[in-house]
Parts: structure tokens; C-alpha cells; sequence
């Protein structure tokens, strides 16, 4: 605890700034599978980061050694549709991190709920950035495996960054050996459902086209395929091919 005397002269006690690195943290930004992510300061360069810390639990150390691996392949995307990473080390606790790009905005759900009208054609502009932005990975060999409105960011300046490329496999690696769902299930691509491990470019289209579907649809109850029968149901009209027509649902595209 550092003591801070302040102006009336009153004595404070203050707690000392956690810091992972060099970056000092501000606050807590989201949590996953594999690690919580921080929003971190760069007082040398003036520069806010986004800083992922794998968790504590995940002790495997094939999969610590993987998450070096997919984050050094996925350090060398470089595309202004694709969230940047920076830097890869270890902190006082000999847990990995990754530095990355810090990208001011709304996540694609958050950033269509709160507009009531987004005209199809800005829609179809989001959704023509992330693909480039796919395109680029997957001429590097690299998919993504859980493309998400969650993991497209729109920055202030109105452009989609996609997020998290190269940690998708690992978290879906993770959730396979604890027995968990890979993937985010209303974007799942049928060769995920089925479980289909060497997954291609394909699976990633799939979800994306999954992301644009929910994004016509006028009820945002309803964007994401979700209803009775849940999951499920969902699973079921993936992989039999009963969806409904989103032309008929949203009457304006």
C-alpha cells in the first residue's frame, strides 16, 4: 500500500497499480475459455492495449506451448480488418499473455442493437471488411474456427476488426478436453457440429454467413436463430438445411 497525503492534508492509502509487463491495468475487459482480458496502459509509448492472460486453471502445458504457437502464426496477420498482436510473454506468475491492438467500439451485436435501422448496404459493408480481413488469414493458412458478431468489432471510425484470430483453436481445444461445446452453436458450421477436427475456410464462410443472416432479421430477439428448442433446434436446422428464408423475415433487404 503507498501512502498519499492529499490536498486538506488528510492521509490516503492507495494500492499500488497492478502491472502485467510493462503495462499498467485499468480494468477488466472479458473473460473466455482460455483467459481474461485486460484493458492495459503503455506509459512509455502512451498506448492502450488489450492484454489476454491465460488462466490459471489451464495447466496443460501442450496447450501453453500451442498458445504460443497460434499466437505467434496469428502475429503475423497484418490487415487493418484483423485485430493486431504485439507482443507475447510471460508474467511474474509464469503465465502467457498476448498484447494486443486495443480497438475503441462496439461488438457487431451491440453495434446493430443500437441503431433501430441499419440500411442492408452498411450491413453488407461490415460484412465485406470481415471478409477481407478471413481472406487474409486463410491465404496464411490460418482459420478462425468461431467467427462470431462477438468477435467483430466496430471501431469509432465505423470499420470491423475481427478478434481473436489464432486463440479460437485453442479455445476450442480446451473446451474439447474438458468436455465442453466447440464453437459458439447459432454460427457453428455443420463440419463443427459433426465434430470434423481439420477444418478448412469453408467453416469459416459458413459462420459468417450465419452472422449476415442474423443480421437482416427486424427482431434482435430473433437475430441469432434463437428459440424454442435452443441449441438444439438450432443443430437441427443447420444440419438439415430448414432455415427460414431471411428475405421473408426482414421484408426491407
Amino acid at each position: 500500500m503507498a501512502v498519499v497525503i492529499g490536498k486538506s492534508g488528510k492521509i490516503h492509502m492507495k494500492k499500488p497499480a497492478q502491472t502485467i509487463g510493462k503495462y499498467s491495468i485499468e480494468r477488466q475487459l472479458g473473460s473466455g475459455t482460455m483467459g481474461t482480458v485486460y484493458l492495459g496502459y503503455d506509459s512509455i509509448l502512451d498506448q492502450r492495449r488489450a492484454i489476454k492472460v491465460m488462466k490459471s486453471g489451464v495447466e496443460d502445458e501442450e496447450l501453453r506451448k500451442r498458445f504460443f504457437r497460434e499466437a505467434q502464426a496469428a502475429a503475423k496477420l497484418d490487415h487493418p480488418n484483423i485485430m493486431r498482436i504485439l507482443d507475447l510473454d510471460l508474467d511474474v506468475n509464469n503465465h502467457p499473455y498476448i498484447v494486443m491492438e486495443y480497438v475503441e467500439g462496439d461488438d457487431l451485436k451491440t453495434y446493430i442493437d443500437q441503431r433501430r435501422f441499419l440500411p442492408f448496404a452498411s450491413k453488407l459493408k461490415i460484412i465485406s471488411e470481415v471478409c477481407a480481413g478471413l481472406d487474409h488469414a486463410h491465404e496464411k493458412g490460418i482459420i478462425h474456427r468461431d467467427v462470431k458478431p462477438g468477435n467483430i468489432r466496430i471501431n469509432r471510425n465505423g470499420v470491423a476488426k475481427v478478434l481473436d484470430f489464432g486463440l479460437a483453436r485453442l479455445e476450442s481445444a480446451e473446451r474439447s478436453r474438458t468436455g465442453g461445446v466447440i464453437g459458439s452453436p447459432y454460427y457453428m458450421s455443420p463440419e463443427q457440429w459433426r465434430g470434423i477436427r481439420d477444418l478448412d475456410r469453408r467453416s469459416d464462410l459458413f459462420s459468417i454467413a450465419a452472422v449476415l443472416y442474423g443480421g437482416t432479421k427486424r427482431d434482435s430477439g430473433s437475430r441469432t436463430g434463437k428459440g424454442p428448442g435452443g441449441a438444439l433446434s438450432v443443430l437441427s436446422r443447420i444440419l438439415t438445411g430448414a432455415i427460414v428464408n431471411s428475405v421473408r423475415i426482414a421484408g426491407h433487404v
